[in-house]
């Protein structure tokens, strides 16, 4: 049989953030509050407006303050005291980011999204395989308890250092469950036997900027209460269609567009019962959602739910922190009934949203 392409649209449910590793600080963005917008600048041609109105030392002391001057001063306080006008900042945009409700005390560095080499941002590949792994792993071992139970009782039993507890257990599971392909000459365990290897995920379609919103994290606990925390996000709007090609080759996978929407079921299922229900405020999955980018939170990462159940999941996540660099004034060991004890949100337009939360189609 020939390779199958089909058409993936993921339609942003809420704030979904892939960050890109880049860090842009105070120093290098305007925060308009009353506008509700970010500005952030081209540092270079800012440096070159500076020396231009004769600046360019007061520029540099801002950027690298000498001993004894003030290191937290943010870009539009320097502005402001150096009667820079508008007009010339708007030489100096990068781009402009809408933004969500943050804190407007005082300024926070941002995270920055990924961004292809023409600076538009784009969803790769690798971010939504290992999400459709997550969600494949999560219903075949829902589905199927009695089939995976040695490897169910080596999670309840496994242990492992701060570093790498049940890593072992884990990795032993997914080979279990993918690496089926058994070529000569290797091990189970080894990644060319992954039959997943047959499922092709593209980057996404290039986005724009006009994409992208600024949020504020923010914790909700069981009990609806919410603390923002000084985390900014650049992040894809809710409402964005997100669109990829998905291959199958079923030389090496058997998977089909309907195994892995029914999949995708299935994790819902069991994110909403184990997890997601023991929340107040937050909306009831239909059965085509998934999670993408390291802001939707633990529980959408994991299989301990789908292989223990809740209660023995609760228990083992809860060990999971105690053992591993959790800091411990998250105290998610406190909630016995459920853990980790927050869902990862954002305001935007006055609602609150699911960080990484979308709605997944194939055609």
């Amino acid at each position: 049989m020939k390779a199958q392409t089909f058409r993936m649209t993921l339609t942003a449910q809420g704030p979904v953030s892939i960050g890109s590793g880049e860090e842009i600080s105070k120093k290098e963005y305007v925060f308009f509050p009353e506008k509700r917008r970010i500005v952030v600048m081209a540092m270079p041609k800012l440096y070159a407006l500076a020396q231009k109105k004769n600046l360019g030392s007061f520029f540099e002391d801002f950027l690298c303050p000498p001993p004894g001057r003030r290191r937290n001063q943010d870009l539009g306080s320097w502005i402001c005291k150096n009667r820079i006008s508008g007009k010339e900042l708007d030489t100096c945009v990068r781009y402009i980011l809408p933004t969500g409700a943050i804190e407007t005390s005082r300024n926070y560095n941002v995270w920055a999204f990924v961004k292809d080499p023409y600076g538009k941002p784009y969803v790769p590949g690798s971010s939504v395989k290992g999400m459709l792994r997550t969600v494949l792993l999560t219903a075949r071992l829902w589905q199927n308890h009695r089939a995976w139970q040695a490897e169910i009782d080596a999670l309840k039993s496994g242990r492992g250092n701060r570093n790498n507890y049940l890593k072992r257990e884990i990795d032993t599971l997914e080979a279990r469950a993918f690496h089926t392909l058994g070529r000569p000459g290797t091990r189970r365990e080894d990644a060319v036997n992954d039959e997943l290897s047959g499922l092709i995920v593209s980057d996404s379609e290039p986005l724009t900027l006009k994409d992208l919103i600024l949020c504020q994290r923010l914790e909700h606990k069981p009990d609806g209460k919410e603390k923002t925390l000084p985390i900014l996000k650049e992040s894809l709007r809710p409402g964005t269609r997100i669109r990829f090609s998905l291959t199958i080759d079923p030389s090496r996978c058997a998977l089909t567009k309907e195994a892995l929407l029914e999949a995708v079921a299935r994790f819902d299922e069991v994110y909403q019962k184990c997890f997601l229900s023991a929340f107040l405020g937050m909306d009831r999955l239909t059965g085509s959602e998934v999670y993408l980018g390291g802001n939707a939170g633990f529980a959408t990462k994991t299989v301990i739910y789908a292989a223990l159940g809740r209660q023995a999941g609760i228990q083992t996540i809860r060990q999971i922190f105690q053992q591993t660099k959790v800091p411990r004034n998250h105290h998610h060991e406190r909630n016995q009934k459920v853990s980790p004890h927050i869902v990862k949100c954002a305001r935007y337009g006055g609602k609150l949203y699911e960080f990484g939360k979308c709605r997944l189609a194939i055609e």
